[in-house]
């Protein structure tokens, strides 16, 4: 009964790890992209704060 209860979370943490080292390896595969994408998301949030400081410059005329 004791190596059952001790073989599930050996089980868990094995999946764990692979998970893991899966992601790494697509984070490494395609940093460029998501470097894009998130300098697309900074750029796309620097250009909303620019129209909406001319809005308000434009009001203040």
């Amino acid at each position: 009964m004791s190596k059952k209860g001790s073989a599930m979370p050996l089980e868990t943490i094995a999946v764990t790890i692979l998970i893991l080292l899966v992601l790494v390896v697509l984070a490494i595969a395609f940093r460029e992209q998501i470097s894009q994408l998130f300098s697309s998301f900074g750029n796309l949030l620097k250009g909303t704060t620019e129209s909406v400081n001319t809005i308000n410059i434009e009001q203040l005329q």
